[in-house]
């Protein structure tokens, strides 16, 4: 049952019949009727009520132009329409609730669903207290910007999202959680654990000293993490999925790279460390270090034994004049102490030195071995015939190994199986590499020639010489290669009639060469032997050489008796 706005003003009433239907009545008219079956029949229009009618069970709410409060419809499939309204109905079920121009709610308003839908205008929280949702499930979308001015607090078990003045605040406890998804976009310097960041991007360590973490998410292990350590250095961290450091970068301690290989210019290294395309380089500096063991050496490159911690061996440098460097190569045995002379160097003059770092020449060998042996090995271990070792020597641009070169040592296998050699001493002529001396495996030295040895033998006879005359007693021919050519003249002078005297010489070509002798023998038949020799270098072609004598004495002489066989001789042998 309603009740008008007076209630000493009885008027306007609604009571209920003996049938059950619902009668609105002023005075003695009856207005409307709403029957038990939901019907409404009658006029259905107040054009001023001072309070809108109450309908139970209603098929159209009734229309109120101007109403201070607006009717309670229990159950109405279209709740009533309003204009301008006070105070709006309350609608329990209502398929369509009510139109209102302008809409006051002074206490609470509930709703089951509430679409508020603004198109050209704006929806305004001016004072109190806004919330959406009472339960974490609860979903709230607007679609389009939305503007606060003031602050926006979240408050969801403890933790906070605050949107105030001077910036955001997630959370107030360091075990809260925070999940974006999505993209964020900051402009200007961002902080963590900063209140003031200091650059774009600050953050501060917490109380382990790690600033920054990435973890897998399917696993407890922070496969990456940037940090300080106990000193304050900072450091860079790569774990593997057993959460072990491979790849640990400290800006002033140790650092190391376990994980696998390492690739400058490749991303498939074959080796624990590779470069492609380009060059390594260590900077020498004035500060020597040391392998821990009193080793003093410039900077340079250490090979460790696996079961030491000691240097065993060792490539570095040492300046020289005129931004030079001698580079050395150094080794020790076990618990030795490295040795002070490097094993080899190359000096900056690219001198090679071994067993000194000083080398005189392009290649210096110094032992220091007191007594015992020092050389240098060279070696062909193919066990067959013809196998050579040796060493070559070149003078000019051209090549000079095997035996190419102006001259060669060379040691042959002559014998497979018992490893007989030989050795030969070859050398450039201008045209070709001959043999100038061979020692057999029987120790036999030999001076063989790839042509044969140019000689001259005279064939004379028995031949006679006046007093005061001249002549020749042998001759012979040679064809030189230009070489020096060993002359010998030999014989016997027998005066005839009594005692006499005679010049001998050496005829080239018909012309003297070298020194002369005199023979003198005291009387008939005295035989006197005489022999003169000299090298001549006439140069290539053929030559003549004679024995000329001229008699001084006053009596003949013979030279050689008895035929052929005691005969003067000259013999030429050019000298290879």
């Amino acid at each position: 049952m309603g009740k008008n706005q007076s209630a000493s003003n009885l008027t306007n009433i609604i009571k209920q019949d003996a049938s059950g239907n619902i009668v609105f009545t002023s005075g003695s008219t009856t207005l409307a009727t709403i029957s038990t079956a939901g019907q409404l029949s009658g006029s259905t229009a107040v054009l001023s009520a001072q309070t809108a009618s109450f309908v139970q069970n209603a098929q159209s709410a009734s229309y109120v132009l101007t109403a201070q409060t607006a009717s309670f419809v229990a159950n109405a499939q279209t709740a009533s329409f309003v204009a301008l309204a006070q105070s709006a109905s309350n609608a329990v079920s209502a398929a369509t609730a009510s139109f209102a121009n302008a809409f006051t709610v002074a206490g609470t308003l509930t709703a089951q669903t509430l679409v508020v839908q603004t198109i050209t205008s704006s929806i305004d929280f001016v004072t109190g207290s806004t919330r959406f949702g009472s339960i974490l499930g609860n979903t709230h979308q607007f679609t389009g910007s939305v503007s606060m001015t003031g602050s926006l607090a979240v408050v969801t078990n403890g933790t906070e999202f605050q949107v105030t003045s001077t910036g955001v605040n997630f959370g107030n406890i360091i075990g809260d959680a925070h999940n974006i998804t999505g993209s964020v976009l900051v402009s200007g310097s961002f902080g963590l654990n900063k209140a003031v960041p200091q650059r774009q991007y600050t953050q501060v360590a917490n109380a382990n000293g790690i600033v920054f973490a990435i973890q897998n998410a399917a696993a407890s292990n922070e496969g990456y993490i940037v940090g300080f350590d106990a000193t304050g250095s900072t450091y860079l961290q790569l774990s593997d999925s057993a959460n072990a450091a491979k790849v640990y970068l400290n800006s002033s301690g140790s650092s190391y790279f376990t994980g696998g290989s390492v690739g400058i210019g490749t991303t498939s290294p074959y080796t624990k460390h590779q470069i492609q395309g380009g060059h390594a380089s260590i900077q020498s500096n004035s500060t020597a270090s040391t392998d821990g063991a009193g080793d003093t050496r410039n900077a340079g490159f250490g090979f460790r034994h696996a079961s030491a911690n000691l240097i065993s061996a060792l490539i570095n440098t040492t300046a020289v004049a005129d931004w030079g460097l001698n580079l050395h190569f150094n080794t020790r045995q076990f618990n030795a102490t490295m040795p002070a002379t490097p094993a080899m160097t190359i000096t900056a003059g690219q001198n090679v030195g071994i067993g000194t770092s000083t080398p005189e020449g392009p290649l210096h060998i110094n032992g220091a071995v007191g007594a015992g042996y020092i050389g240098m090995a060279i070696s062909n271990y193919a066990n067959n015939i013809g196998t050579t070792s040796g060493i070559d020597f070149g003078t000019d641009m051209s090549t000079c190994y095997n035996g190419n070169g102006n001259g060669q040592i060379s040691v042959t296998n002559t014998d497979g199986t018992t490893m007989k050699s030989e050795m030969n001493l070859k050398i450039w002529n201008g045209s070709t590499v001959v043999t100038g001396i061979k020692i057999s495996d029987a120790g036999r030295v030999s001076f063989p020639t790839t042509t044969a040895q140019n000689y001259g033998l005279s064939n004379s006879t028995a031949t006679t010489i006046s007093a005061g005359a001249s002549g020749t007693v042998a001759s012979c021919s040679i064809t030189s290669v230009g070489k020096p050519i060993l002359v010998n003249v030999t014989g016997d002078i027998n005066p005839i009639s009594g005692p006499s005297w005679c010049y001998i010489y050496i005829y080239r070509n018909g012309s003297p060469v070298g020194k002369y002798i005199i023979a003198e023998s005291p009387g008939a038949s005295a035989n006197v032997p005489f022999a003169l020799s000299t090298i001549d270098i006439p140069g290539a072609g053929t030559h003549t050489y004679t024995g000329y004598i001229t008699v001084g004495g006053s009596n003949s002489i013979q030279f050689g008796e008895t035929g052929n066989g005691q005969a003067p001789t000259v013999l030429a042998i050019e000298l290879l």
